[in-house]
């Protein structure tokens, strides 16, 4: 029993320097590229949560994940994904994306912008897409690069599909409401924000219904 002990303790410190590590990880890349990272952590498990829900990923066929970080949201959507279903994810930063594949063995990841999605699509063999998750900071990109993205995305999706993300800045903010505009001229609908408790900030979940 004491050796059962000595390992379950050995095993647990092991975790928590790992989890950490990369909660550190996340904080210097914040500091360093505050415009594509655009958190201070990792989303904590109800947040991940959240971001799933309402998008049909359990009746889902394939799913795109873009800006996964670390990999919490991703856990979230393999968990809710029906079998056979395909799944992979675009992660642009270097130290993100080799955190997510030692997180995250097996999981598909390209190490690209979010607007190649249509071009990753293709070559991953899959049609349109069911979903969309993305936590990247839409906010805080330049405005041709949210309208090319935003069209990508779009076109990658099927008619009634979704997509949802979030910001960590109030909806009554200029920049926050100019991006909800834009997406309300392209998508069918979009509902939110749902104010959710993050680790350090209140973030807002959007989810956006493709046109049919």
């Amino acid at each position: 029993m004491a050796r059962d002990t000595v390992m379950t303790d050995i095993g647990a410190a092991r975790k928590a320097s790992k989890h950490k590590s990369a909660v550190m990880a996340f904080l210097g890349e914040f500091v360093m590229s505050p415009m594509t990272i655009g958190a201070l952590t990792e989303s904590p498990p109800r947040v991940a949560a959240a971001l799933c829900d309402r998008i049909g990923l359990e009746q889902a066929k394939a799913v795109v994940e873009i800006g996964p970080g670390t990999g919490p949201v991703t856990r979230e959507i393999l968990r809710r994904l029906p079998p056979g279903a395909r799944f992979f994810a675009i992660e642009k930063n270097p130290k993100m994306a080799s955190i997510f594949r030692s997180r995250n063995p097996g999981v598909v990841l390209h190490e690209a912008s979010g607007e190649r999605i249509r071009e990753l699509c293709e070559r991953e063999g899959m049609g349109r897409l069911d979903a969309v998750v993305s936590s990247i900071p839409w906010i805080l990109l330049p405005r041709p690069v949210q309208e090319r993205m935003l069209d990508d995305v779009i076109a990658s999706i099927k008619p009634g599909g979704h997509m949802s993300f979030l910001t960590y800045r109030q909806e009554s903010l200029g920049i926050v409401k100019r991006f909800i505009e834009l997406a309300k001229e392209r998508f069918a609908r979009v509902d939110g924000p749902v104010p959710m408790r993050a680790r350090f900030a209140t973030c807002r979940i959007y989810r956006c219904t493709v046109k049919g």
